[in-house]
């Protein structure tokens, strides 16, 4: 057997494990509805290049809203979830 056989055993075993699942409840901070997609309209406001600021607040605005609650995928002070619960 040459060594380059032995890592792609190795991989096979790997590819045959189960991966653990992580349910997410409609509760859950992580719970992301389908109308929280990339193309949803959450601001009726529109990036011209210029209104940076304006933009910026509307958006946290709708991102902490309290149907979104999602302003903590962004500034990254959501936990990332253990799979215990």
């Amino acid at each position: 057997m040459s060594d380059s056989e032995q890592p792609k055993q190795e991989n096979e075993v790997n590819k045959h494990e189960q991966p653990r699942e992580i349910v997410i409840t409609s509760q859950s901070p992580h719970y992301l509805c389908p109308s929280n997609g990339p193309g949803a309209i959450i601001t009726s406001v529109k990036f011209d290049g210029k209104n940076y600021d304006l933009c910026e607040k509307t958006i946290k605005n709708a991102l902490k809203s309290q149907k979104k609650k999602k302003l903590s995928f962004i500034n990254e002070s959501i936990q990332k979830p253990d799979g215990s619960n």
